[in-house]
């Protein structure tokens, strides 16, 4: 094995939550495991199995038992299932360095929804190895009683109830009973060597086996494509690798295995090495179904991706298909080369990863604020731009945005969890990270959303976890979005090292959901919660900062209280024992309302009591304003951005000032000023506003390492000119600008695209040594050259604004010229260049 091989195997296995399956390469022990007898189960397993079957291995770990199950019988097919990303990523690397060639890895999550997706692909297994997973599925003996449909018989592996580690101790005892597992499988046989090892001779713990008189010796695929007829798929294995073999065409097509994929209806497309070939042969094909006039249109389960090359599949238009099924070849061609770049990880530069992990831990106003983003980007070139890592599957699918399922955030693990991420970025060559919350990678540059600074202004335990990690995404970062003004200068306040001016500030949008409601609207919604006076609307008033306390204090001063009603929704299901002395005689609603009864409740209302002391926005503001719900409100941090003049203020103390403006809010000609007031001031508020803001910073934010400074000079030196002329070139222009007194100033450019990046640097390195040796000068203390390689369009588009001037060389990249929009870049040669900047300053 090479050093490289070595070196990523190692950081692979540091990556691992917990090494439980000892990790043996070419049959040397690289790393021993927490359980021990993996090789005494393995020669009890391999007696069970018989030739040519198909094994699925659920909770396959680093796959210990699969790959050498697989070389121990290479005519079989091994399905190696592996729900957590750094057990299967391993495995993957195992797989290649071992050279086996008949195992499917898939990262999936494993449930009895999983369970019919897999009868779907294959229409049963004839053997599945459960090893340790089943006490982890909360719904265990449903699970079985499904299996039981699939597989012809199955292995399964228990540990004891009372030594388990894992969350599924009550399962062990409660589902996985052996009468339970006895009414599923018949037969069940005792293994030989349970004896001699821990486990208990009672079948606490054990294997389970039923025999299987009946087995097939293929697994079929169902049909691929359009249901026109029955087709089945079998798959086979043959001295080279796997074999798909298509019955209805008798035809047989070679498959390569060993590619991680990550759903279990991926099974049957297991990819080709090379994309260019892919594309070319599609860009033909459809060329060619062009000329037909029977095609159906083409999808991702028309194709199949095989050793031997793009195989199509069922596109022949029939009279039983929706007229809306009919082949349009750019729209066809456009969603399956999309799905090509998917599978073979071909992605727009650069790449930026964000972390979805606040969809794992809250349903909240930030929640709202990514899923507005992501569905803002869904339908532009910037979807093609981001990958989001979505948190076991709690992050919203929304169509035309990439996701990678990864495992749950863990408060408790949080270095483990930043070398994942940092695998995730090195793998994706991502240029950039982004979290929604707080979670950094190691070594990528990051940009820090803040959505407050509640904790540093109020005061927190900065020893919790989710305190400190904020900070630690803070110190990592490169660069920082703020979603208010007033959030950006605490930031900079806190942290002095942050300029203010170098934060950018994206107002949240408000969606079109919150609008006026009609009254037949708001009828039912009062008659469904029983809603029979004029109410105040209080969201999300809990927490002492939110200051809901002012509210019932003023509230308890109104003469007429007993005429109104009150609704608190966002708070939860308690209402403060404390409070209701302030209310008696009213009646008290505590809704968990959905964003379309929010809505309904804004326009509703009497007025929204909001006398919070701290926003780092301030959303139900926005939202109440867009329903024409009139705003009593505090002149406290953000606030004032969000209503500015169309909001009562109040100081946050003043219980007869809010009392006051609870009596005033209810006039007519005060209503008719601040509800229109509130409708304008809501427009000048907008997703897409903050979505093009966003992806404008974090485009910005993959351009920081050119180091631009207040003047900024690009070249594009011919490479391919002998190296003593563009040595002579590259040294005048640096000796040039080096002398130039406002140097320190200014950073020089130099595009390398033609070119490989560290041969460029090594000539660099020697022009600039060339300068220190001959001429005495340093350029390290004032001039900033930085090496410019391949960009993205959109990079440009962001990058040339910021350009003072291109100098004009005898010998230019014209290649690289044509690809960069330069043409308006003012463009000098070397000395008139000096002489203009002599003049600018």
């Amino acid at each position: 094995m090479s050093t490289n091989a070595e070196t990523n195997l190692e950081k692979l296995i540091d990556a691992l939550p917990e090494v439980y399956q000892s990790i043996y390469l070419h049959g040397k022990l690289i790393r021993e495991g927490v359980r021990a007898n993996d090789f005494e189960r393995l020669e009890v397993i391999k007696n069970y199995i018989k030739p040519k079957q198909t094994i699925l291995d659920i909770g396959s770990n680093v796959g210990f038992f699969t790959i050498n199950l697989a070389k121990l019988f290479p005519e079989n097919i091994f399905v190696s299932i592996e729900k957590q990303y750094p057990y299967a990523r391993l495995q993957q690397e195992l797989i290649k360095l071992e050279g086996v060639n008949n195992i499917i890895l898939i990262h999936s999550e494993v449930s009895t929804e999983w369970l019919c997706s897999a009868a779907q692909a294959c229409t049963y297994f004839d053997v599945t190895l459960l090893l340790s997973v089943l006490h982890h599925i909360q719904d265990a003996e449903d699970f079985l009683t499904n299996l039981n449909q699939v597989s012809k018989s199955f292995i399964m592996e228990l540990p004891h109830p009372d030594e388990s580690r894992v969350c599924g101790k009550d399962v062990l005892k409660q589902q996985l009973t052996l009468e339970k597992i006895s009414q599923v499988k018949p037969v069940f046989i005792k293994m030989p060597y349970e004896a001699t090892t821990h486990c208990d001779t009672d079948l606490k713990r054990s294997f389970y086996y039923a025999e299987s008189p009946n087995y097939q010796r293929q697994s079929i695929f169902p049909y691929i494509g359009y249901p026109l007829q029955p087709r089945s798929y079998i798959l086979k294995a043959d001295s080279e690798g796997l074999v798909i073999h298509k019955s209805h065409l008798n035809q047989d097509i070679k498959a390569i295995p060993g590619i991680l994929i990550s759903d279990v209806a991926q099974i049957g497309q297991v990819l080709m090495p090379s994309y260019e070939t892919c594309i070319q042969k599609i860009e033909t094909e459809f060329d060619r179904l062009e000329q037909l006039d029977n095609v159906a249109d083409l999808r991702p389960w028309n194709i199949l991706f095989t050793k031997d090359g793009l195989q199509f599949i069922d596109y022949q238009y029939t009279n039983d298909l929706d007229s809306n099924l009919k082949f349009n070849k750019n729209q066809d061609l456009d969603l399956i080369k999309n799905y090509l770049k998917s599978i073979f990880r071909i992605h727009a530069k650069p790449q930026i990863i964000i972390d979805g992990v606040f969809f794992q831990l809250y349903r909240t106003g930030i929640a709202r604020v990514w899923r507005s983003l992501l569905q803002q980007w869904s339908n532009t070139d910037f979807a093609k731009h981001i990958l989001v890592l979505d948190r076991v599957n709690t992050a919203p699918q929304i169509p035309g945005i990439r996701y990678c399922t990864i495992p749950y955030y863990d408060y408790n693990n949080t270095e483990a969890d930043k070398q994942m991420l940092q695998q995730i970025c090195d793998e994706e060559e991502a240029e950039l990270f982004i979290s929604s919350y707080y979670t950094t990678p190691i070594d990528t540059p990051s940009v820090f959303m803040a959505y407050d600074m509640i904790p540093e202004v109020l005061g927190a335990n900065f020893d919790e976890p989710m305190w400190r990690e904020k900070h630690n995404g803070i110190k990592h970062a490169s660069a920082y979005i703020t979603i208010s003004e007033n959030t950006a200068k605490d930031l900079a306040q806190i942290f002095p090292d942050i300029p203010l001016e170098s934060i950018t500030v994206a107002h949240c949008g408000v969606d079109s959901l919150f609008s006026p409601a009609s009254e037949d609207e708001l009828k039912v919604f009062k008659y469904k919660y029983g809603i029979n006076k004029p109410y105040f609307l209080l969201v999300g008033a809990s927490g002492d900062y939110k200051n809901g306390i002012l509210f019932f204090k003023a509230f308890s001063q109104l003469t007429s209280r007993y005429g109104f009603d009150i609704i608190c929704t966002g708070i939860g299901g308690m209402f403060e024992p404390e409070l209701r002395t302030y209310t008696s005689g009213s009646t008290v609603h505590i809704l968990q309302l959905s964003d379309e009864e929010l809505a309904l409740a804004y326009s509703g209302a009497v007025a929204l009591v909001y006398p919070s002391k701290y926003e780092g926005f301030g959303m139900p503001l926005l939202e109440a304003m867009a329903c024409g719900c009139p705003v009593i409100t505090c002149p406290n941090a953000s606030i004032p951005e969000v209503t500015a003049e169309a909001a009562i203020y109040v100081n946050d103390n003043d219980v007869e000032g809010l009392t006051n403006a609870l009596c005033e809010v209810q006039k007519p000609t005060v209503r008719q000023s601040l509800i229109p007031a509130g409708l304008a001031q809501a427009k000048k508020f907008s997703w897409t506003k903050m979505a093009q803001t966003v992806s404008s910073a974090l485009f910005n934010a993959t351009l920081l390492s050119l180091n631009l400074k207040e003047t900024n000079l690009i070249i594009f030196p011919d490479w391919s000119q002998p190296e003593d002329e563009l040595g002579l070139e590259l040294t005048e222009i640096i000796k040039e600008l080096a002398n130039y007194p406002q140097s320190s100033n200014t950073t020089l450019l130099i595009s390398i695209s033609s070119i490989d990046a560290e041969e460029a640097a090594m000539f660099l390195s020697s022009v600039t040594m060339n300068l220190l040796m001959e001429e005495d000068l340093d350029i390290s203390e004032g001039l900033e050259i930085v090496p410019v390689g391949n960009l993205a369009a959109i990079q440009w588009e962001v990058l040339l604004p910021r350009i003072d001037a291109k100098i004009i060389l005898p010998n230019e990249d014209e290649q690289a010229l044509a690809e960069v929009p330069v043409e308006n870049l003012k463009s000098y040669e070397l000395h008139s260049l000096i002489d203009q900047l002599s003049i600018s300053s």
